[in-house]
């Protein structure tokens, strides 16, 4: 009798590692380029290569618990949350018409995309609604797989915005302003580094929010719920929690791995054309969002620059870093990603429940 671990689930556990330590080689690989939000990228890439490979020579999926995945949608959702303080709530009022504009452009945004994927991709109607979200990667694709939309579609299409935008976007005003900027030049948000104290905080507002969340049934429970309880309490100035980078490092890295494994069922033909969609629509997303800077520019009391970051589909964590890199007050540009967000996941929520009626 053996008295071991029983060998399919050692097999499963050793398939699980494999894949963590292709995603970690690609992240610190993507850390030692330089590039921005390297965890998440690299690993993206590293997996989603991994993933492809496997399919096509084995033909089979590749497993990978999506708990780690929700758990460290969880972990970034209280890390988004904590940038919330008094300076944050102060500023809202007096950006009323830009989060104002946010709302057409979201809209503006979704509705050309998914016009676009669907017409032009030929994608089925829930592929094309979820990848035109102009939300983050990570929470756009949880959307999209609920709804039934294609998750290795979403994946590469998402994927493909995100690597143009956090890579194109700092590169190129690296490029114009003559020196790094955003995470490549080794900016954070606190100029305080968290501990393991910090850590624990920001795991128990995770489990809380993620559990108060699902009871609320609110939608992507496991990432707003633990965003807005964050927001909350630090808004209020009960806590004032620190991230740690090597746990934002960690979480981006088990993100990227839990979405690269879905690439195991994308073709090589597939691939080639979500990249050629996906750099159309991000360039045209691009000048849209470079439209609207101009326009807001002349009516609100806010640079063209700080606009522009606040309007481009990016990461939160990046654009605000970029900001601080250009010596420009990452506050209003945090105040209209975090509306994007929430916004555009009540909105997918709502064309799904639409879709569905």
């Amino acid at each position: 009798m053996n008295a071991g671990m029983p060998r399919p689930v050692l097999r499963k556990l050793s398939g699980y590692a494999l894949v963590t330590i292709v995603g970690a080689s690609g992240g610190a690989l993507a850390e030692l380029a330089r590039l921005p939000m390297p965890y998440l990228v690299g690993s993206l890439v590293f997996t989603a290569a991994y993933s492809i490979a496997i399919g096509t020579v084995r033909n089979r999926e590749i497993e990978y618990p999506e708990a780690l995945r929700k758990v460290f949608m969880g972990v970034i959702g209280v890390m988004i949350g904590a940038t919330f303080d008094q300076e944050l709530i102060h500023t809202i009022p007096s950006l009323w018409k830009s989060l104002l504009a946010m709302l057409v452009f979201i809209v503006l945004i979704q509705w050309l995309g998914s016009w676009f994927y669907r017409t032009v991709g030929g994608y089925d109607a829930a592929t094309a609604k979820y990848a035109a979200m102009p939300g983050g990667l990570v929470e756009s694709v949880a959307l999209g797989i609920e709804a039934g939309g294609d998750g290795g579609i979403l994946g590469v299409q998402h994927f493909i915005r995100v690597c143009l935008i956090v890579i194109v976007v700092p590169l190129g005003i690296s490029i114009w302003s003559g020196s790094l900027v955003g995470s490549a030049a080794g900016q954070e948000f606190s100029e305080v580094e968290g501990g393991f104290g910090d850590a624990a905080v920001i795991l128990a507002l995770a489990a809380v929010g993620m559990v108060g969340g699902k009871a609320l049934r609110i939608p992507l429970p496991h990432f707003i719920g633990g965003l807005a309880l964050s927001a909350a309490v630090h808004a209020a100035g009960v806590l004032e929690t620190p991230s740690p980078p090597w746990l934002l490092e960690t979480s981006q890295l088990f993100i990227g791995v839990g979405l690269g494994v879905m690439f195991s069922t994308v073709s090589l033909p597939m691939l080639v054309r979500a990249a050629k969609l996906g750099v159309v629509a991000s360039v045209a997303g691009l000048a849209i969002s470079m439209a609207f800077a101009g326009l807001l520019s002349l009516t609100v009391p806010i640079g063209f620059d700080s606009l522009f970051l606040s309007f481009t589909i990016g990461g939160v964590t990046e654009m605000g870093l970029i900001a601080l890199s250009l010596g420009i007050s990452p506050v209003a540009i945090t105040v209209h990603h975090l509306f994007r967000i929430i916004v555009t996941v009540f909105y997918a929520r709502l064309l799904s429940r639409i879709g569905r009626s």
